[in-house]
């Protein structure tokens, strides 16, 4: 928590469940199976941390067996297929999580997002929703970045309802953060 400003908090995740089911669809999205984007190599993940705006930020460390593993699975995450497949996730995420009457989702936006460099390979995009809920428009913003670190990927998600505290300068801050505990990590391994 010393790494966020004041009013953050950590949250625990939600049920997993969800997460394996997401994930399959994903990888049949995607058309790979579950083990080649899910595998079970060793991984961590931070809780979700959250503002007073509702805004979430969290990781995951993946460690693979190998770097050419590694930028294999950071390829797979950084085609057009696996954005566009995440994007329909997030959609239908969002339609649920509003269902009713006065409720409706606009047209999805996909876009490349740049964070610098970081580490030794990095992709990252923002998925936007528009949707309006009686009467109130807002815009769901979800963003990814996958970071190569050697062997390891480094995956930072943020989410928020139009406009909040957590800028992009704040996400490419933790990015950096995250990214460097893994490399330290690797290194002291």
């Amino acid at each position: 928590m010393a790494d966020f400003p004041a009013g953050w908090q950590a949250v625990p995740k939600d049920d997993e469940d969800d997460d394996e089911a997401t994930e399959k669809r994903i990888a049949e999205c995607v058309g790979v199976d579950h083990g080649d984007l899910y595998g079970d190599e060793p991984s961590a993940e931070s809780p979700e941390f959250t503002n007073e705006d509702e805004e979430t930020i969290s990781s995951k460390v993946v460690v693979m067996a190998s770097a050419d593993e590694a930028s294999d699975g950071l390829g797979i995450v950084a085609s057009e297929t696996y954005r566009t497949c995440i994007s329909g996730e997030v959609a239908t995420s969002v339609e649920e999580s509003i269902k009713g009457e006065g409720a409706s989702v606009g047209e999805i936006s996909l876009n490349e997002v740049s964070v610098g460099q970081h580490g030794d390979e990095v992709t990252a995009f923002r998925v936007e929703i528009p949707f309006e809920l009686n009467g109130f428009e807002a815009t769901a913003a979800l963003d990814f970045a996958i970071v190569r670190v050697d062997r390891a990927l480094v995956q930072l998600t943020g989410y928020r309802i139009s406009v909040g505290s957590l800028t992009t300068d704040d996400y490419v801050t933790y990015l950096d953060l995250a990214t460097k505990r893994t490399q330290t990590a690797l290194k002291a391994a």
